[in-house]
């Protein structure tokens, strides 16, 4: 896969939940994939009118990429690396971009088979 924009690294998925167990599987599965930077947020039980609505992050920034390759000026754009570095930068980039969509599949597949989603009624 390769990389359309800087956006396609910084991923966050947030997931409503119906309750702090289901949140908690969530973060589980987020978690055991490798998303570690992971969390739940609005646990906190304000009584039977307004309850407890978790919602779990998914995020992890653990295998980001950032380099600087050129810049703009009057003249116009001016690299600051060699073109072999940035064939080793596009190889290493294209690495994590691989080990991103493995994460993510991990997570696919660990919140499909676990206990997350409700069975038919």
């Amino acid at each position: 896969m390769t990389p359309k924009c800087l956006t396609d690294v910084l991923q966050i998925l947030h997931i409503l939940t119906a309750n702090l167990d289901t949140a908690q599987r969530v973060l589980d599965a987020a978690l055991g994939a490798g998303f570690r930077e992971s969390g739940i947020i609005g646990v906190r039980d304000h009584g039977p009118k307004d309850p407890a609505t978790p919602m779990v992050a998914v995020r992890s920034q653990g295998l980001a990429f950032e380099s600087i390759i050129a810049y703009s000026d009057a003249d116009g754009t001016r690299p600051v690396v060699s073109e072999e570095t940035l064939r080793y930068l596009l190889q290493l980039a294209n690495a994590r971009f691989a080990a991103n969509e493995e994460r993510k599949d991990r997570f696919a597949t660990a919140f499909k088979s676990s206990s997350i989603l409700p069975g038919p009624a």
